[in-house]
């Protein structure tokens, strides 16, 4: 076997890639919308629904943090390339 062979048989691995060495999945901007926009209206009805006021408060700061998160998205979709 010539050395180059030898390194290039070296460096296979038999094993498969570690899960958490893999690649994240990739969400394009329509479904992170999405995801948002169905979040948010599950905040909504979340919070007509609680009756505890500390709860509520709760809710309504994690609406109000989903509705900036989609505003920054929409931001930056509006100022992108084609966007």
């Amino acid at each position: 076997m010539t050395p180059i062979a030898a390194a290039a048989a070296a460096s296979r691995s038999l094993t498969r890639p570690a899960r958490c060495r893999a690649r994240a999945p990739v969400l394009h901007e329509e479904e992170v919308r999405m995801t948002i926009d169905q979040h948010i209206e599950e905040l909504r009805a979340e919070l007509k629904a609680c009756p505890e006021r500390a709860e509520q408060a709760q809710i309504a700061a994690e609406l109000q943090a989903a509705l900036e998160r989609r505003e920054q998205l929409q931001g930056a979709a509006i100022g992108a390339p084609g966007g």
